[in-house]
């Protein structure tokens, strides 16, 4: 499954935002891969990246699935200004929470502490796919 998910959040004054397009296709293990062509955006927001795919591979475990992915980032849109490592994990983590087929309803982002957060808790009772 391809998805692409924008996130674009302002909080007390401050802007962040970031853009994650990534491929998720049925494994017999979990891999995540960062497209060559995603240039200098790999070196700066590498780990941002692997933090918030795994963010959501974690959240995907506790529901008990059993399902395993191959997962490739393939794009990552950012703004000069606007765009930093927590948008990025944050962005990734729901990208692929989508791309698992898991609902985007219960994914909350916050900012604490001057930095985005996201929680992918599953609600009880949610058996909700993305389409």
């Amino acid at each position: 499954m391809k998805i692409e998910y924008r996130f674009v959040r302002t909080k007390n004054k401050i802007t962040g935002c970031a853009g994650v397009a990534l491929a998720a296709e049925p494994a017999e293990e979990w891999s995540v891969r960062l497209f060559p062509a995603l240039g200098h955006s790999i070196d700066r927001y590498r780990e941002a990246i692997r933090s918030g795919v795994a963010t959501a591979i974690e959240a995907h475990k506790r529901r008990d699935d059993g399902a395993r992915y191959d997962i490739e980032v393939t794009s990552l849109i950012e703004s000069l200004v606007d765009t930093m490592a927590d948008t990025v994990e944050v962005a990734s983590a729901i990208a692929a929470r989508r791309a698992f087929g898991h609902a985007e309803k219960d994914a909350v982002a916050s900012f604490v502490a001057g930095r985005w957060q996201v929680s992918l808790t599953p609600l009880p009772g949610d058996d909700e796919s993305c389409s």
